[in-house]
């Protein structure tokens, strides 16, 4: 294999998250009496956390901060209750990470998503297959702060030069960077592919057959 670790970012790169960021989104914007978005106007607003995806969804309303934390306090009670209605792994990950791990590799999920539910949609749908998971929490800031990616490349036990940092958007890139890991941008995700490209990301890869060439499993 070229790489002993992957770090992987969860939505839009292992994980389809998007019809239950928007179902739970807009119940929450429904019930304080605002306008919902469709999937696809989703797919424009993840990427930095669940705060700035409500205050992308309630535009052109602007809400002051302890609103937006209200209605972010809403989301995740009821997200955490039911954290994988609709979401799946994209085809081809599991089997990806499976062999992967066959062979020695070390998997980690570093995510902008709560550390507590992040946790809960990786065990649902991989089981045991990822080794640690790094999200936000009261001690960890969102990416592209690098608290949480150094706390996988800590416990990877891996040099930097064998680590592979896997993510959809140009804050995954920025995250990458930030630590001085290599990085592949996948296309399947929400993010712009023309801004992906403009980010300069080491690799490029449109499905997990190229994904897995870069990785060499």
């Amino acid at each position: 294999m070229n790489y002993r670790a992957l770090i992987f970012d969860l939505d839009g790169t292992i994980v389809n998250t998007i019809e239950d960021i928007c179902y739970f989104c807009n119940k929450v914007l429904s019930e304080n009496g605002y306008e919902t978005r469709k999937v696809s106007d989703y797919e424009g607003y993840v990427g930095w956390g669940i705060p700035a995806t409500l205050r992308k969804a309630l535009a052109p309303v602007v809400v002051d901060d302890l609103k937006l934390d209200e209605m972010y306090q809403r989301f995740l009670e009821l997200y955490r209750a039911q954290p994988v209605k609709f979401s799946v792994p994209y085809d081809g990950i599991v089997d990806l990470m499976r062999d992967f791990k066959a062979n020695g590799g070390y998997v980690g999920v570093c995510t902008n998503k709560t550390e507590v539910v992040a946790k809960k949609v990786i065990k649902a749908l991989f089981g045991d297959l990822v080794d640690s998971v790094a999200g936000v929490s009261p001690d960890c800031p969102p990416k592209p702060e690098p608290t949480s990616v150094s706390s996988i490349v800590a416990s990877s036990d891996c040099e930097k030069e064998d680590i592979l940092y896997v993510g959809d958007s140009v804050v995954d890139i920025e995250t990458s960077r930030g630590v001085d890991l290599r990085v592949a941008a996948v296309t399947w995700g929400y993010f712009d592919v023309d801004r992906l490209r403009e980010a300069n990301p080491d690799f490029f890869c449109d499905d997990v057959m190229a994904l897995r060439k870069i990785i060499g499993v």
